[in-house]
């Protein structure tokens, strides 16, 4: 009985009494038991769908060579702080990385656990924004990441964030400057590398280049670019 709970629990991420319950529905039956969860679940996670969201964290899996990224919304911010809901996107994060796809809805059964994750949590969770990125000969990542969250997981690959930046470049010397220009589209949130003179309904410019760097305002990002032979290819930023 005890492999058959430890089974289920692995498999629908549903506490030990629910196992149990569904295990004496189903008269022992593993398969039958293992169905009347999955669909217990679903159930109350679809029932959450229309819940109103109040928290939201950014997932990330930093590794030398490669970053998965994830926006992630809750109702309450207990539950984006919760470590088994922390380790299961860590986890899915690193799945992610593993496919040639660039949508994490593509990893094999995950559309199916995140319902059951949202069943146990008894919360609405709805996914944002992400991204995938693997370095290459001339195109590197890095990064900046608010860990105003939960310190807890800031270490090491795994990242929970706040908000979160990277830049996609050719270096990856002098990462002092790399973050720091990542950390500039966090606080200025360009959105153009390539449109000349584009403002926002402020007025104030959107083109990354255009814009002055925060680090030192007598330079636009244009010149401390050229100044440290720095090639700018892409950004996103998740606040």
């Amino acid at each position: 009985m005890r492999e058959l709970i430890n089974n289920l629990r692995s498999e629908t991420q549903a506490g030990v009494v629910d196992c149990m319950n569904a295990l004496k529905e189903a008269n022992g039956d593993y398969q039958k038991a293992l169905e009347i969860l999955k669909a217990k679940m679903i159930d109350i996670a679809r029932k959450k769908s229309e819940n109103e969201l109040g928290a939201r964290g950014v997932f990330s899996v930093v590794k030398a060579d490669e970053i998965a990224m994830l926006e992630v919304y809750t109702q309450t911010d207990f539950v984006i702080k919760n470590d088994e809901f922390c380790n299961f996107f860590f986890n899915e994060l690193s799945s992610f990385l593993a496919i040639s796809s660039n949508d994490i809805n593509d990893v094999e059964g995950f559309s199916e656990r995140i319902l059951l994750l949202s069943g146990k949590m008894g919360e609405n969770i709805q996914l944002g924004r992400m991204f995938k990125f693997k370095n290459t000969e001339s195109q590197k990542f890095s990064g900046y990441f608010n860990s105003s969250i939960n310190g807890n997981f800031f270490t090491g690959e795994n990242k929970l964030s706040a908000e979160a930046a990277v830049i996609i470049t050719n270096k990856i010397e002098n990462q002092d400057l790399l973050n720091k220009i990542a950390m500039h589209v966090y606080v200025n949130e360009p959105t153009t590398l390539t449109e000349i003179g584009a403002k926002n309904a402020d007025g104030e410019n959107v083109n990354i280049f255009e814009q002055k760097f925060f680090s030192d305002e007598s330079m636009t990002i244009k010149k401390v670019a050229e100044k440290n032979e720095i090639e700018i290819f892409d950004f996103r930023c998740f606040k």
